[in-house]
């Protein structure tokens, strides 16, 4: 199909994008006999009219040009282009939504919660930040000075004990070097370690006006 795609829809320039689940662009290009370099996987999530979100992720072969182009177009249709650097099983929003799934899983099989009391934890927790604010950012803006002060409060208390318990020594510790890099993007994409403050009323008027709207539509629905 993508030698096909390519001698149709203009050879070297055309872009061939597969809305693929979890299959890797490198399987997907392993029989085409030309233009595989051209190869992009742009996967969005349901329902895409209400989800933003694509997720861009090319094969070691796709061309840079091919990989830009692809985020413009996705970018002018109004959706907002997650760009992975590189492949893996998943992509992100599956290995997220799988994390969290497991952990989830977990708690219904240990006995401590029911799946019912489990969501609730999301609809009426987790998942309010997280519709505005990523995992990341939410730590930001949980410590006085971010993400590295967040670490240096909860990794080695907090964190690490909970994960030990859930996955016994099979997981991968958190360290300073790579919580630093985090830091670094929050401080260039949400706020300066200086403007958290700032940050964080604007996080509690946007959570105030989406419990409001959630309220209103709850009660549309005959929920309260």
């Amino acid at each position: 199909v993508g030698n096909e795609l390519a001698q149709i829809y203009g050879g070297n320039n055309c872009i061939i994008s597969s809305s693929t689940t979890s299959i890797r662009p490198s399987k997907l290009i392993k029989k085409m006999k030309a233009n595989s370099a051209n190869l992009i996987v742009s996967h969005p999530v349901n329902p895409p009219m209400a989800i933003p979100v694509v997720e861009i992720c090319p094969s070691p072969n796709t061309r840079k040009d091919i990989i830009n182009k692809t985020k413009n177009i996705m970018e002018s249709i109004g959706l907002k282009p997650c760009m992975m650097k590189k492949e893996v099983e998943g992509f992100i929003v599956n290995r997220l939504q799988y994390a969290l799934l497991q952990a989830a899983y977990q708690l219904v099989s240990d006995g401590v919660a029911s799946a019912a009391d489990i969501d609730k934890t999301v609809k009426h927790g987790l998942g309010l930040r997280w519709s505005f604010m990523g995992p990341f950012e939410t730590i930001h803006l949980n410590a006085p000075n971010g993400v590295n002060d967040y670490c240096d409060r909860y990794v080695e208390s907090c964190i690490h004990p909970v994960l030990a318990q859930m996955f016994g020594t099979s997981f991968e510790k958190w360290t300073p070097e790579v919580w630093e890099k985090i830091h670094k993007n929050m401080e260039e994409t949400a706020c300066k370690q200086n403007q958290i403050k700032e940050r964080c009323a604007w996080r509690d008027d946007r959570l105030l006006n989406l419990a409001n709207h959630k309220k209103d539509q709850d009660s549309k629905d005959g929920k309260m």
